[in-house]
This record gives C-alpha cells, structure tokens and sequence, in this order.
C-alpha cells in the first residue's frame, strides 16, 4: 500500500464530482490527528479506555508508515503508566469492587491490548 493506493480508494469511493485528494495533503492530515492523540492525555478512566481505540484505531497507519510504530507504542505505555494503581505490584482485585477500581482496570487493559494489536499490524 502506497500514500496514492490511499488516496485512489478515497477518490473511488467520493462521486458526483467531488473534489479529488491529494494523497500527501490526506497523509499529512492523518499523521497531524495521530500526533495530536498520542500527545492528548485524560484524567478520567473511561476517557482513556475511549482514547485507547482511538490510538488503536491508526494501526493501519502503520503498512504506510511503519517508522511510526515505536511513538504509538511509546505513547500507549506512557499513558497506561499515568494510571494510578491503587496497591504496588500484581495484588488480587479488592474484595470489593468499586466503579473507579473497575474503570482503571478497564482503561489499562484497554492501552495493554493497543500495544498488542500495534504489534500485531506493525509491518514485519
């Protein structure tokens, strides 16, 4: 897959006249949103499980521009270790689970399986 492999799919895709797309300007676009997610950081868990499929979401960014593979995953570890956790090391769950326990649990999962399915569509 090319940058113009891209920009022909989207061009096929548009009809009654549209405007073509230049395949670099499209590019730039798409890396300026990756870059403004991997630098966006959220406070609140469930924020962070949703910014998780967004990074994820760029995987298939990566068959373009597989130099970009080491920042999204350098991004997924550095958000996942802004999540608190609530004792040190590997501790069972709490006897009781709170909403803010689960939520946390939830959005390091989520960033863990970024890491993962990145890896997974990292060209090899």
């Amino acid at each position: 897959a090319t940058p113009g492999g891209l920009a022909a799919a989207v061009n096929n895709a548009m009809s009654d006249g549209a405007p073509k797309v230049d395949p670099k300007a499209l590019l730039d676009e798409v890396e300026a949103l990756v870059g403004a997610l991997m630098s966006a950081r959220f406070p609140d868990a469930p924020l962070v499980t949703l910014h998780a499929r967004g990074l994820e979401a760029f995987a298939r960014l990566l068959v373009l521009r597989p130099d970009r593979t080491t920042p999204l995953v350098a991004a997924a570890l550095d958000i996942m270790a802004t999540l608190p956790l609530e004792a040190p090391g590997q501790e069972p769950p709490p006897a009781r689970v709170g909403r803010e326990w689960k939520a946390g649990f939830e959005a390091r999962l989520a960033m863990a399986n970024v890491v993962v399915n990145l890896a997974k569509a990292a060209p090899s």
